[in-house]
């Protein structure tokens, strides 16, 4: 048997898709329920509970193997953060390009930060895939985006490092295969046109 670990990040992405997690914020909230010390991490017994919880499907091999990459110091314990953040890793180019773009259209007087009021105003839920599947209602996309968004700004303002930090947090739910649907899921919710957008792989081409 052979572990391939991007492989395996990737289909623990692709559960947290189909659950309807959309961003790791929400995901610290199962990490917390199972965490019964309050230690802010997870023995065995309690991360595998935690991945069958949000329906990662995997092998007893593979949550061992999984398991002992994250113990770090080899203390049998796995902290959440470090287990998110190897999530969040995979943030390629495609995603960040799109990221930076919607972020260039919304401060389009250059001013370098905005209120997270102000950017929350200009979301819109409606337009989410989730929303127009009918998977989720308007409002709880409003307001896991609103949540997500937040605990990234940190009371702050929004700057462009926020922006992109909120949005490798959306990323980190997303399996290599889902790139399009996260293009189209910034474009549309921020009300920008796909012909108007230029891809890090078109400009290359030109």
């Amino acid at each position: 048997w052979k572990f391939d670990y991007t492989e395996l990040v990737n289909k623990v992405k692709y559960q947290l898709h189909a659950k309807g997690l959309d961003c790791v914020t929400g995901i610290y909230d199962y990490f917390q329920s199972f965490d019964i010390d309050g230690s802010g991490q997870l023995d065995k017994i309690e991360f595998e509970n935690f991945m069958r919880k949000v329906g990662m499907f995997l092998t007893t091999q593979e949550l061992t193997v999984v398991f002992r990459h994250f113990d770090l110091n080899g203390d049998k314990q796995i902290h959440y953060k470090e287990f998110i953040n190897a999530l969040r890793n995979e943030f390629n180019e495609k995603r960040i390009s799109v990221v930076k773009y919607a972020w260039q259209m919304l401060d389009n007087e250059n001013r370098g930060e905005l209120s997270l009021q102000d950017v929350c105003s200009r979301f819109q839920a409606a337009n989410h895939p989730r929303v127009k599947l009918r998977e989720k209602k308007e409002e709880n996309v409003y307001n896991e985006f609103e949540a997500g968004l937040a605990f990234r700004a940190q009371d702050g303002p929004v700057t462009e490092n926020v922006f992109l930090e909120y949005y490798a947090d959306v990323s980190a739910c997303l399996p290599a295969e889902k790139d399009e649907y996260f293009i189209d899921s910034v474009l549309e919710t921020w009300g920008l046109s796909e012909d108007n957008y230029v891809t890090p792989q078109r400009i290359a081409e030109l």
